[in-house]
């Protein structure tokens, strides 16, 4: 795929300086153009709309289409087009336009400009890339890939600039701008549905539609795939509407769907999985049944080079490894099974009653690092309290470990 974006400053102009004569070969798939300071009424010239390519503009209705605009050419025709972020106070100065296919889709994007003399325009600067950031984190989440192209009137490193350092401060430069980008650089957001997101008493809904409200308010994915550089996570939904109305299941599909996407992870990639129910039972049994078929669905994620298994359900800490059910050989201690407890209601168990608890996770290398940190009511704040520390799995799928001596999967400090 070959996608070109250019901020044009003026459409019409970049025309009249050979833009198009480029444009035609260049073979591109996408073309995303930003800053095209015209409407597409005033565009005459069939030049502007290339026959081997789909065109749509979007242009500033408030100012009159002579200002910002956007544009995006197409090889293939969308399944639908996109004009706005839904957000009021900027939509109408056309600042975005996405085109969406089966499972990607491009967009074009102008972020507004601020100047050092109107400190109005990087208020509006700053509230609009507020909304932006919470719609990236929203559209993060769906089974779908995005290629976002723009002018974002900013950078980010020195090394982005000439004499990067001499225009510390300067506007497109700022620490705050700067700190958007590493929010932007950093941002992977992971959610899976619980029994108490699906319906229980309406039980008509509960057989039927029972992920309505999740797809509406959280996320079109119920299971999901999660790519960052280093990492590969996946998160399967455990609830069983139809099936257990408490306790949860995975199914032979989902594990077959968790195979294919960790087949395509990087060797060296840790490889995290995510479910709402726990495999293990609790200490003090408090946490109800574990998931069905425990036994063989850890030996499956193990077989997969499975690092890490994180869970909730329990409303208490809970730590253990796959080795309580699956043996295995003396070099490898298991997948580390991480539970939750819970942070933000009254309903904590054992130990936890009435208390509020998370978990930080850290990968560092060959270790991974479970710090539980407490809510503690007198410091008005999470305290940490406990840290447990275990070896990454030396075992990937299809290669010997390489560990000569079987490393102690739990240490508590």
């Amino acid at each position: 795929m070959r996608v070109i974006s250019m901020s044009a400053d003026g459409l019409e102009e970049a025309a009249g300086k050979g833009f198009y004569d480029w444009l035609g070969s260049q073979e591109a798939d996408f073309v995303c153009i930003q800053d095209i300071r015209c409407s597409e009424y005033d565009l005459a010239d069939s030049m502007f709309f290339p026959p081997e390519y789909n065109a749509y503009f979007f242009d500033d209705v408030e100012g009159g289409g002579k200002r910002n605009g956007v544009a995006l050419y197409s090889r293939r025709l969308p399944k639908a087009i996109m004009t706005g972020l839904g957000f009021p106070e900027f939509d109408m100065q056309g600042r975005y336009i996405q085109a969406d296919f089966e499972n990607v889709s491009v967009g074009s994007l102008l972020v507004p400009q601020a100047r050092e003399d109107d400190p109005a325009s990087l208020a509006d600067k700053s509230r609009f890339l507020d909304l932006l950031l919470a719609h990236l984190q929203k559209v993060s989440r769906k089974r779908r890939q995005y290629i976002i192209c723009g002018n974002w009137q900013m950078a980010h490193a020195c090394a982005d600039l000439q004499g990067g350092e001499h225009h510390a401060g300067r506007i497109g430069f700022t620490d705050g701008e700067r700190a958007w980008l590493d929010e932007l650089e950093g941002m992977a957001v992971v959610v899976t549905p619980g029994n108490h997101d699906v319906p229980l008493y309406r039980i008509w809904e509960r057989i039927f539609t029972p992920y309505r409200k999740w797809r509406r308010h959280v996320s079109s994915e119920i299971d999901s795939v999660t790519r960052i550089p280093g990492l590969t996570c996946v998160a399967l939904n455990s609830a069983a509407p139809r099936r257990r109305i408490v306790a949860g299941h995975l199914g032979a599909r989902q594990v077959q769907w968790a195979r294919e996407a960790l087949d395509g992870a990087p060797a060296d990639d840790v490889r995290l999985l995510v479910t709402h129910h726990h495999f293990v039972p609790t200490p003090d049994g408090r946490g109800g049944r574990p998931l069905g078929r425990a036994e063989r669905l850890l030996a499956a994620f193990e077989a997969m080079g499975v690092d890490l298994i994180l869970g909730g359900h329990v409303h208490q800490t809970h730590l253990a490894s796959s080795r309580v059910l699956v043996p295995g050989p003396d070099d490898d201690p298991g997948i580390p099974l991480v539970s939750a407890g819970t942070s933000a209601s009254s309903r904590g168990r054992g130990d936890e009653v009435g208390r509020n608890t998370v978990n930080l996770v850290r990968l560092d290398g060959a270790e991974v690092s479970v710090e539980v940190y407490r809510y503690e009511s007198d410091a008005g704040s999470f305290q940490p309290t406990t840290t447990h520390r275990f070896r990454r799995r030396q075992v990937l799928v299809g290669q010997e470990s390489s560990a000569s001596v079987r490393p102690s999967p739990w240490v508590t400090a």
